[in-house]
């Protein structure tokens, strides 16, 4: 299915439809919005076996080498110092990989998936309208996702494949349903309030339904940050004391995780890691992320400074840590984990490699706030992202994540606004 969409992608973009082009890359890279599907679906097989993420990837290349030729590039230092940053360590961290003989075919699967943070670089070839245009399409793809979920739920009819998490919790929400939520709630389209009712219903009904108290959660502090912002609180004051507390409450959260079940009062114990339902457990997230804490403090300068490595899974021998899911050999998952965004940096990024992440995004944030509309909106959402969002699940590591906001960002509009700012003082 993915080949058909790249041909459509590639029609579109013969035509010059970049909003579809890149509505297109987003729905690939995200593994269809990260819906629970079937093998067939998520890793297909035609014309030969591939992830659905390189399909994602050729249509950009196309896309990005198609705009430099075309168009002149917009650039500005101050919105890609960020971006810049982090891949100077990708560089570092590649180096000392090699030096270490992990096999460069395994630190470049890794790292394909960022190569998508370079939207930023092309995103002043784009008009904020068709930037927009690609967000509304986000928006009722989700809401579509939504009402099948819906549909299936209630009819027992099948109309898409999806895996439920279990049986009594059903399938969990397209990733995008927690902000396109916030976006029904504040009423960014300016619909019908009628309609606004509706939507929100159908976005916010799925994840009920799901028990997903993460999603629901982010959603109301996503919220309740939009207003505070609205409302001229300082912006950079305000980034700096949420910072501070949302720091400190991390970090309890991850070294007493006894604490954070009372806390946020989430059932579950350890006695359940290791098993398959592992995943929906607080406590064990907790202890999944503070033992690879503790492996990286624990040693060298490599591993504070990039943590095990972008080894590859399977050429990963050492079964250094005990807690985990079960793979299909069953055997703990040492690397890579849905559940908990903080485990894979420690794992993957090290100590210093995560200073280095956490800075680029709360920059793309303080930047992102400071500006206008559906800008702030990705800047408070990020924000919820970065410190409670990362603790469900892992979306914060993934380079799709971050395309609309970085679009946002360097599209026309601010580029032009930035200049008649500069021009002012």
């Amino acid at each position: 299915m993915d080949i058909i969409i790249l041909f459509i992608g590639f029609v579109f973009l013969a035509k010059r439809k970049y909003d579809w082009v890149i509505f297109i890359i987003l729905l690939l890279s995200s593994n269809y919005m990260q819906m629970r599907l079937p093998l067939e679906f998520i890793r297909p097989t035609f014309p030969f076996p591939h992830q659905i993420l390189d399909t994602s990837l050729l249509l950009y290349l196309c896309l990005y080498f198609k705009v430099i030729s075309n168009r002149k590039m917009d650039i500005r230092l101050s919105q890609t110092i960020g971006v810049v940053l982090l891949f100077f360590y990708f560089l570092i961290a590649a180096i000392m990989d090699v030096s270490r003989n992990v096999e460069i075919s395994d630190i470049l699967f890794y790292l394909r998936g960022y190569l998508l943070l370079t939207f930023i670089f092309i995103a002043g070839s784009f008009s904020y309208d068709v930037i927009l245009k690609v967000l509304k399409k986000v928006y009722y793809a989700t809401a579509t996702i939504c009402l099948i979920i819906l549909f299936q739920r209630f009819t027992n009819i099948e109309l898409i494949p999806f895996i439920p998490i279990n049986l009594e919790r059903g399938v969990k929400a397209p990733i995008f349903a927690i902000f396109c939520s916030f976006l029904s709630l504040i009423n960014v389209f300016k619909v019908s309030r009628p309609k606004q009712i509706a939507h929100v219903i159908v976005f916010l009904l799925p994840i009920l339904l799901n028990s997903k108290m993460t999603y629901l959660l982010s959603i109301v502090l996503i919220y309740v940050l939009y207003l505070i912002i609205k409302n001229g609180v300082n912006v950079v004051k305000s980034i700096t004391y949420i910072v501070l507390v949302m720091i400190f409450l991390n970090i309890v959260l991850v070294l007493f995780p006894t604490i954070s079940e009372r806390i946020m009062e989430i059932q579950g114990n350890l006695s359940t890691i290791g098993t398959e339902n592992a995943g929906d457990n607080f406590s064990f997230r907790m202890a999944h992320a503070y033992e690879r804490l503790m492996y990286v403090l624990n040693g060298g300068f490599f591993e504070w400074f990039h943590g095990v490595g972008f080894i590859n899974e399977r050429n990963f021998k050492s079964g250094i840590f005990t807690i985990g899911l079960l793979n299909e050999e069953h055997n703990i998952i040492q690397l890579d984990t849905g559940d908990i965004a903080w485990s894979i940096l420690f794992v993957r990024f090290g100590i210093v490699g995560t200073l280095i992440f956490i800075f680029f995004l709360l920059r793309l944030i303080i930047q992102l706030l400071k500006l206008y509309g559906v800008c702030k909106l990705f800047g408070c959402y990020l924000l919820v992202a970065l410190f409670f969002q990362s603790l469900g699940n892992a979306v914060l590591v993934d380079g799709f994540f971050y395309i609309l906001p970085l679009l946002f960002l360097g599209c026309k509009k601010n580029s032009a606004l930035l200049v008649l700012n500069s021009a002012n003082k």
